[in-house]
């Protein structure tokens, strides 16, 4: 289901689906298809990080509570919480073109993530993964503050790490000639990565954890470049340098806020 403008637009998967696709729907169950996805295709940078956000909400949504994904994808978020819960997802982008195919349990919104159409207190968790360094800093407190707005137990964001990524960034568009890939680099480089003060004078008290290594995050997004056997070579690199993810320096930070009064987050963070 697509909303746009406040109409309400169904779209059908199979219709737009390949018939390889659609037939692996009918005879593959969704969990293992999901697994499938996970093991032998969930080693890029996009989906590992995505992994790290789904951890921590299947710790924190109900098996039948709402989560909003802010800037999101269809299937980027859900296919990976089917081994935690099963909540339903409402993802919010203003790029119709990211809401293609959503999943069973996918409601699509096409939306200012800035002016979210919904009622506050709306949603357990909302998330926001490696979106917030593409909005303009002067935009990003209306984001924050929306989200607070609509969310009951936990705002959760992924971004680059400020003190580091930069650097990192610098190199990536020097060696990429993928041309989305240097886009999006560029964004990071021109508008800013934001920065924990930032979001901490919207989130106050939020807790701060850094992830992913930087130098196996640069291998792998320049793997995932590779024309051929890419999914091979990146996974084979993560299989045998998946270590190295705990040690710094770090490329991401994942921050995570707590309303007054709502459940605590289980785990622990350093601040």
């Amino acid at each position: 289901m697509i909303i746009v403008s406040g109409q309400t637009e169904m779209t059908s998967t199979t219709e737009q689906d390949p018939l390889v696709r659609r037939f692996l729907k009918a005879v593959v169950p969704r969990r293992v298809r999901a697994w499938f996805w996970h093991r032998a295709w969930g080693t890029s940078d996009l989906s590992l990080r995505h992994k790290e956000v789904a951890d921590r909400v299947g710790q924190l949504v109900p098996r039948t509570g709402w989560l909003l994904d802010v800037g999101g994808r269809t299937l980027g978020l859900s296919p990976l919480l089917s081994g935690h819960v099963s909540p339903r997802v409402v993802v919010v982008n203003l790029d119709r073109s990211l809401l293609t195919r959503p999943g069973p349990s996918e409601m699509c919104v096409v939306a200012d993530g800035t002016r979210l159409p919904f009622r506050s207190d709306t949603f357990g968790v909302s998330t926001c993964i490696d979106v917030l360094e593409h909005v303009p800093a002067p935009l990003r407190p209306a984001l924050l503050y929306e989200m607070k707005r609509v969310t009951t137990s936990a705002v959760i964001l992924h971004i680059p790490n400020a003190g580091t990524s930069r650097l990192f960034d610098r190199i990536l568009y020097a060696l990429s000639r993928d041309e989305h890939i240097r886009a999006l680099t560029l964004d990071h480089l021109v508008i800013g990565t934001p920065r924990v003060g930032e979001i901490a004078s919207v989130l106050p008290g939020c807790r701060v954890r850094r992830r992913r290594n930087a130098w196996l995050w640069l291998l792998l997004v320049l793997a995932y470049q590779a024309p051929r056997l890419r999914h091979l070579v990146a996974g084979l690199l993560y299989a045998s340098l998946g270590w190295l993810d705990r040690c710094p320096p770090f490329y991401a930070t994942m921050v995570e806020w707590c309303p007054s009064g709502a459940p605590g987050i289980r785990g622990h963070l350093d601040r």
